[in-house]
């Protein structure tokens, strides 16, 4: 097998995976290596060999004390994860816990196990420390702290972890190799979520990871697989790498991420900075906070060193060079206009119907209240109670009767929660007690039985949408066994136990819950969808108050035409004030759409080049800047200001007006193209009235031509 070996001192790239047909003979291969295993490989916990390693040198001690037994073909330092598996160790032995010994031959297998128990007292030798490698399958081992394979997943599983210690994989092979767990396997889901919490850190292509394999993977697999990964690895989205990151870089899995955002960001400050038209100058507005290109924003660290957070600035002339330990915090815009260039048009009318009815779903399923069945177990207790005067007649406690009149009231009224508080803890033991009989959640706060579930996502589905959902898709091709129907591919925004009805006592708790669901929504759908202004303003409607900021954060870089879109139209005062820091101004300046305020601090360079632009901006006809402020107090802008530019302190404030029959489409449409707006047609967005003479309605084929 062709393996490429990479320098620590860069990233995996395309190039470095696999090749196909290397790729399908590592499936056959595999296949016949569950059934058959022969390569020995022996782990060894390092913390019981100290006595035979020294610092610096513990790959060739390693070598020397294996070599009586075979040739040593590969030592592997791996740490072991809590949650994680064993991965491979970012600075070789200095920080492994374990190593992976593989020997050539076979036949040095017998010889290794003596060593391991070579005064035969049944204790592991002092020295050694060594213990068998699932792999060795082949050998008969009696000790109780050797183990073989027993089942093909494990087989499967331990192969493909071996091979991907020193391969690398594209996601659509990655997707391939998984469909070898079948239902046939025992506990083939757990093998299955093994391999690719372990593959996905050898994945060359992660921006495709979400269509290849995610939306491929099955209820069941694709939930244990959100619980292994963690939320920050399942959701991040490669092709929309938009949000607020806070990651722990000493998590093999939050380092990727970081890993992977570095490369994100040298590649689009690559591409910004391009000189299109070959005249010695970058064409693009520099919308970075520092003014060095840099898609971050807002970063700091906390090194763990005592001396709490600080700031931090990316060296990305050495991104293989971030920190070993600590946390870093950031948010991280994409200048990635590329589909708009290209007009990549948004998700079709038909499909955002859907992702509406799903994104409404949301809050149909979480609710203020307790479950279906619960209620009904509650109305029968409470109804069983005495009443006030019954138990006036009968001596009972008159307390406890008025509590339960009480309860009865509001369970009428449906306040489920109100009802049980009214009723106190008299009898609630006994009302739990009943639950339990019943085999129902006890929970106060969340019901999650899967009949329940089930019950109610069938009661909120239309008629119709059941009878299309009970349609078999044909299979197109025959092959792969995706491509041929047996594997259905999701919604690439859908979250399986998004639908999973959930109860609170209160609507604080029921809004914080369905916000944390609309944004994981949004995060996972914009991995492959783009959305119109349009749309973008029907799905705001839907978002939580709490959560309109980054649900904003997470559409801004996939909203196809952009010119459309107003932030300001969306969020309040407040909620801009957050969205410009994060975004930053320069990223959300609309040359089409100008006219509103401005409070700009000159002295942040993203700010100042917003102010520079509207400046340029003062070449149309009129009066187009108004209550215009600089350190608070009234001015008019000097001529200085546009030879010079704005100067690089002051707060400046104004208001831009467009003043009808003034707006210069040559100029704010090369303005755009500057800024994150390119593609055809955006000209369009200036209202007929507000456009110079001779750009109105049916505009010119020339123009036409030069506005592309």
């Amino acid at each position: 097998m062709k393996v490429t070996y990479i320098s620590s001192k860069r990233t995996a790239k395309l190039s470095d995976a696999l090749d196909e047909s290397t790729c399908s003979a590592l499936r056959d291969f595999t296949t016949e290596y569950a059934e058959n295993p022969r390569r020995p490989v022996l782990q060894l916990g390092l913390d019981a060999l100290q006595e035979v390693l020294e610092d610096g040198e513990e790959e060739q001690v390693l070598r020397t004390h294996f070599s009586e037994f075979g040739d040593v073909t590969l030592i592997e330092f791996v740490i072991y994860e809590d949650g994680q598996g064993w991965v491979p160790s970012p600075n070789g032995a200095e920080d492994a816990t374990s190593a992976f010994v593989h020997f050539a031959n076979a036949k040095m297998a017998e010889k290794v196990m003596q060593m391991v128990d070579g005064d035969g007292d049944g204790e592991l030798d002092k020295a050694g420390g060594i213990y068998t490698h699932p792999a060795a399958g082949e050998i008969d081992l009696d000790p109780e702290w050797a183990s073989e394979l027993s089942t093909a997943p494990n087989k499967i599983a331990d192969l493909l972890r071996l091979v991907g210690s020193e391969a690398f994989f594209t996601a659509r092979q990655i997707a391939t190799l998984i469909q070898m767990f079948t239902e046939d396997h025992d506990d083939f889901v757990h093998w299955k979520i093994q391999v690719l919490s372990f593959l996905i850190q050898r994945c060359v292509d992660m921006h495709k990871w979400n269509s290849e394999v995610m939306d491929f993977l099955d209820e069941e697999a694709f939930n244990a697989l959100e619980d292994k990964l963690g939320s920050l690895m399942f959701y991040f989205t490669g092709n929309n790498p938009t949000g607020h990151y806070k990651l722990q870089l000493m998590n093999p899995l939050q380092r990727i991420i970081m890993t992977r955002l570095v490369e994100i960001s040298i590649d689009e400050r690559t591409t910004r900075r391009h000189d299109a038209d070959g005249d010695g100058s970058i064409d693009a507005v520099n919308t970075s906070q520092k003014g060095d290109w840099d898609n971050w924003r807002n970063e700091r660290i906390d090194y763990y060193d005592g001396n709490g957070i600080q700031p931090y600035d990316f060296d990305e002339k050495r991104p293989w060079d971030l920190p070993k330990d600590g946390m870093i915090e950031c948010d991280y815009v994409s200048t990635n206009a590329a589909f708009r260039e290209a007009d990549v048009p948004p998700m079709d009318d038909e499909t955002f119907e859907h992702f509406q009815d799903d994104l409404q779903v949301l809050w149909k399923v979480v609710q203020v209240g307790v479950s279906p069945p619960k209620a009904e177990v509650l109305e029968e207790f409470l109804e069983s109670t005495n009443s006030t005067a019954a138990a006036r007649r009968g001596g009972a406690s008159i307390a406890r009767a008025d509590a339960a009149e009480k309860a009865k009231a509001e369970f009428r009224k449906n306040h489920f929660a109100d009802a049980m508080k009214a009723f106190g803890q008299m009898r609630a033991k006994e009302l739990k007690n009943e639950l339990t009989k019943r085999n129902l959640d006890t929970s106060a706060t969340a019901d999650t039985q899967a009949g329940q579930r089930e019950e109610f996502v069938q009661r909120l589905k239309p008629a119709a949408e059941e009878e299309a959902a009970a349609v078999e898709p044909e299979p197109d091709v025959a092959g792969d066994e995706r491509e041929a129907g047996k594997i259905e591919k999701r919604p690439p925004w859908q979250i399986p136990r998004q639908a999973l009805p959930v109860y609170f006592q209160d609507e604080d708790s029921r809004l914080e819950l369905i916000a944390q669901r609309v944004l994981l929504m949004l995060r996972r759908s914009t991995n492959e969808c783009y959305f119109s202004a349009a749309q973008t303003r029907a799905i705001m409607a839907e978002v939580p108050a709490a959560a309109k900021v980054e649900a904003l954060i997470i559409l801004f870089s996939r909203i196809t035409d952009i010119e459309n879109h107003a932030a300001h139209e969306l969020l309040s005062a407040e909620e801009m004030v957050q969205y410009k820091r994060r975004v930053g101004v320069a990223n959300i300046f609309n040359p089409f759409k100008a006219d509103v305020r401005y409070d700009l601090d000159l002295r942040v360079r993203d700010e100042r080049a917003v102010a520079k632009l509207l400046v340029e901006m003062t070449a149309e006809k009129g009066e187009n800047w108004v209550d215009e402020t600089y350190n608070g107090n009234p001015f008019e802008m000097g001529a200085h200001w546009v030879t010079d530019g704005p100067p690089n302190i002051g707060m400046l404030g104004l208001t831009f007006l467009t003043n009808p029959g003034t707006a210069n489409l040559f100029m704010r449409t090369a303005m755009a193209r500057r800024l994150l707006m390119p593609g055809p047609g955006r000209w369009r967005a200036i209202p007929d009235e507000l456009r110079e003479p001779g750009q109105v309605r049916a505009t010119p084929t020339s123009i036409v031509s030069h506005l592309r």
